[in-house]
């Protein structure tokens, strides 16, 4: 990205471990809450 002209470059959020895991289990936590049928009241 530097290479293009960029004038700063962060490090991609999936290079450390437990960040991407973190995004992963937070992920999959809003997909299993949307999938659950709402509650009729």
């Amino acid at each position: 990205m530097t290479a293009c002209g960029a004038g700063a470059v962060a490090a991609p959020i999936g290079a450390h471990a437990a960040v991407a895991r973190m995004v992963l289990c937070r992920y999959d936590e809003a997909r299993s809450r949307r999938a659950a049928p709402a509650a009729v009241s």
